[in-house]
């Protein structure tokens, strides 16, 4: 056992299973709950006391579920000073991160072989039905979505398309 960590393992792994279950359990009375978001926050700030080392966090969201994006916290990685993360364990593709490669992929190039052109163009049909299938995140990643579906204003949008927008928009 370290002198300047007094917790064992398994205590921090009971200690851990413990504070699941009790935020499992409901809470009688309680007037305002924290959000996942808030909890994901008090956990790092806990970890950190706990493990001095921990030097990164990120949280990663669950970003297919639907309601608001601090209810969807999936989970939470540590980054510590002796083995720090270059990256997320997964980075999930959002509308935002996957816009500029369609955008590249549709700009048409002078100098390029029928092959590289048939392949650029997989590429662009490939980002399009998969940014247009995404859930926007925000008012922007909707505009995104719409400059995509309509090959930035060259086509008309699928009637599918907009009901899915429509949906978006009433039920929320």
């Amino acid at each position: 056992m370290n002198a300047s960590n007094p917790i064992s393992r398994r205590a921090a792994l009971i200690g851990a299973a413990v504070s699941t279950a009790a935020l499992a359990a409901p809470v009688a009375g309680a007037e305002q709950l924290p959000t996942l978001e808030a909890l994901a926050d008090k956990f790092r700030d806990e970890a950190i006391a706990l493990d001095p080392r921990i030097k990164e966090c990120w949280v990663g969201y669950d970003e297919i579920a639907k309601g608001p994006r601090d209810m969807r916290v999936m989970s939470v990685y540590f980054g510590r000073s002796d083995t720090p993360f270059v990256a997320p364990a997964s980075v999930i593709p959002t509308i935002t991160t996957l816009f500029p490669k369609w955008t590249k992929a549709r700009e048409d190039r002078a100098d390029e072989a029928p092959a590289e052109t048939d392949a650029r163009m997989s590429r662009y049909q490939y980002l399009q039905r998969r940014i247009t299938a995404m859930r926007p995140r925000s008012v922007r990643e909707a505009a995104m979505q719409f400059v995509v579906e309509t090959d930035d204003g060259d086509s008309e949008y699928r009637d599918a398309f907009y009901r899915r927008l429509r949906r978006l928009a009433v039920e929320g």
